[in-house]
């Protein structure tokens, strides 16, 4: 994307998280987490603070960021100067921050350069939750080199070969095809090892006639897919076939009410009855899915209501769906796609 619009891309997010400030009645927002830092600059770094205001923002950074971050940036570039910048600070009529990624030490630093703090609680979190065009583009091309990604698996899945392995040969393929890394750790479990929802791969060979679970999602331009699939090495296990067409059709019955307006409980409660069809949902043992975009774990999450927010979904949300069944000691089994949220329905953007 050339510089001029990633530029503009950048300051409509500004411009709408600027709105934001009236129903909060602060006159600035101090923004300090790096991955959301990203979302409003598109510049990466370790160290930096952004004060947003309705007329635009001033993001502060260290000599490590300061030449390299300088050019097509949407706000005001500051060095950081630790007095200077809570000097800053304390000009602000009202100043909001993320009670939720804040430090304590944080709070009593800022507290002494103004007595006007009002804590807000992810306050960035339903702007980031409905993507824009150029994320769906990002996530969507996640996906394809995703799936590539498990295509090769099912290739290089030969006898004898290890977990971990197995797990590298997908690290190395997608950042070769250009990813900027896998989206998170990927799992691979065979055997009996599926049963353990997060296994971390092992050396554990591969053996003849073995069900191989993998989780898996590449990252492209900072964005991130996710996908679980089952396949054998060999002749299937038919009990583990039997409990892998259960969660596909908990799957589906799920994905069947993923659409505008739809309570993320409602998609969570459809996949656990039908699991209870076959006396199976108390082996679902999490959630049925999350958001997904910059990280790989974002607002919503798809789950029974318990004591938390029911979230609403909203056409522009990406999710993933995927429920499970692990019978201890002895096999597991998860289907999982990414889907975006539509006014009708959902696309599954792992389906091309």
């Amino acid at each position: 994307m050339a510089p001029r619009r990633l530029i503009t891309l950048h300051q409509n997010r500004l411009e709408k998280a600027s709105k934001l400030l009236r129903n909060w009645d602060v006159s600035a927002l101090l923004i300090e987490d790096p991955i959301d830092i990203y979302y409003f600059t598109g510049k990466k770094m370790s160290f930096g603070k952004l004060i947003l205001e309705e007329n635009g923002g001033i993001l502060y950074t260290d000599a490590r960021y300061y030449a390299a971050i300088a050019k097509n940036l949407p706000v005001a570039l500051k060095l950081y100067k630790k007095q200077e910048f809570l000097s800053d600070l304390g000009k602000k009529r009202r100043l909001g921050f993320d009670a939720e990624k804040a430090s304590y030490a944080d709070y009593e630093r800022w507290k002494q350069a103004t007595k006007d703090l009002l804590p807000i609680y992810s306050p960035l979190r339903d702007l980031r939750a409905i993507k824009d065009a150029s994320e769906i583009a990002a996530i969507k091309r996640a996906c394809h080199l995703t799936k590539q990604g498990y295509h090769l698996l099912q290739k290089h899945a030969k006898t004898g070969i290890s977990e971990k392995s197995l797990a590298r040969s997908f690290e190395e393929y997608i950042v070769k095809e250009g990813a900027v890394a896998p989206s998170f750790p990927p799992n691979v479990s065979f055997g009996a090892n599926a049963a353990h929802p997060h296994h971390h791969p092992s050396d554990t060979p591969l053996r003849e006639n073995s069900p191989i679970l993998v989780d898996i999602g590449a990252n492209v331009a900072g964005y991130c897919a996710d996908m679980t699939r089952v396949f054998f090495h060999g002749t299937p296990c038919k009990e583990t076939v039997r409990i892998y067409r259960l969660v596909q059709d908990a799957y589906h019955k799920a994905a069947s009410y993923c659409k505008e307006g739809a309570l993320a409980s409602d998609l969570d409660q459809a996949a656990r009855e039908e699991l209870a069809k076959s006396s199976m949902s108390e082996f679902f043992t999490h959630s049925l899915g999350h958001g997904v975009g910059l990280e790989i774990h974002e607002y919503p999450s798809i789950r029974s209501k318990g004591d938390v927010e029911d979230p609403i979904l909203l056409a522009g949300m990406v999710i993933t769906i995927e429920p499970g069944i692990y019978l201890p000691g002895n096999i597991g089994a998860r289907y999982e796609n990414t889907l975006l949220v539509t006014k009708h329905g959902h696309e599954n953007l792992l389906a091309s």
